[in-house]
């Protein structure tokens, strides 16, 4: 390894493989309090999916005009 930039990305990517396992552990606890917050308010299916449908439409509207 010859220059800074060099171990700049050799750094960046040993960061993201330590870290990715505790961003999926994260993924995994939001999407059960996500699961639950639904089980609470007895939500059912057909509702869940769309908000999840209406939310997924908005998120792309909002990202393509930025």
């Amino acid at each position: 390894m010859r220059g800074l930039r060099t171990w700049v990305v050799w750094s960046v990517v040993a960061a993201v493989l330590l870290v990715s396992p505790v961003l999926a552990f994260l993924l995994i606890i939001a999407a059960e309090m996500l699961i639950d917050l639904l089980m609470e308010a007895k939500a059912t299916t057909v509702s869940a999916i769309a908000v999840g449908a209406i939310g997924w439409v908005l998120f792309r509207r909002i990202s393509v005009t930025a």
